[in-house]
């Protein structure tokens, strides 16, 4: 799984505008996000028309502030000639630290034949409504109306409130998994605070996933 070693959590769209105001100081410059976040949590996503916008400079940012242990993945909606010259320029760039794809919105399972050289070394995952008629592999977790299937990854809109209630959520995430719990975990930033992330990573790392 990308060389993660144990269940990671972190934001669906790390760049997104309320975090500007609860999670970034506010004296801190634009170029100094990346380094900040990536000290407080190994895994970040990145919708598609955050990364299309990526350039030469914001990716050697990129790869200065992640560590060893950080890892990139990337939310891709739209496919399109631009977008896969995009994630096949970011995958160059970054090597190891694109970790993976989160396939959504106007994916096929013809597109996905067409393209899948690209996802070569990457981690694949699936993110369809359940009507859908095809899936990546045989591990499936059916959650929130949507079916997850290929290379195994959480991503949750909402927490509850309650941390037992949240215990409840991942332990049956986990029942899901294969093999290995080192699996990357998302959640949306504009439904779920900071403080609900960091108490469910502190979570996560008691019960030992």
């Amino acid at each position: 799984m990308g060389g993660l070693k144990s269940m990671s959590v972190g934001f669906s769209a790390w760049q997104e505008p309320v975090l500007q105001s609860q999670f970034y100081p506010d004296d801190l410059p634009e170029d100094w996000r990346a380094d900040y976040y990536f000290n407080n949590f190994r895994v970040a996503m990145a919708p598609q028309h955050d990364w299309m916008q990526w350039d030469q400079a914001r990716l050697i940012s990129l790869d200065e502030a992640m560590l060893a242990e950080n890892f990139v993945y990337l939310n891709w909606s739209d496919v399109s000639a631009a977008s896969v010259a995009k994630v096949q320029w970011i995958k160059g760039a970054l090597g190891s630290k694109l970790a993976g794809l989160l396939l959504t919105g106007g994916w096929t399972a013809d597109l996905y034949h067409e393209h899948h050289s690209i996802f070569n070394g990457l981690a694949v995952t699936l993110m369809q409504p359940l009507s859908a008629s095809w899936v990546l592999s045989s591990w499936q977790w059916d959650y929130n109306e949507v079916c997850f299937s290929g290379e195994p990854l959480g991503m949750f809109d909402r927490l509850p409130a309650n941390l037992k209630e949240q215990r409840q959520l991942i332990e049956a995430f986990r029942t899901t998994l294969p093999g290995t719990s080192a699996v990357p975990v998302f959640v949306n930033a504009n439904q779920v605070s900071i403080k609900q992330l960091t108490d469910l990573s502190s979570m996560i790392e008691l019960l030992g996933y």
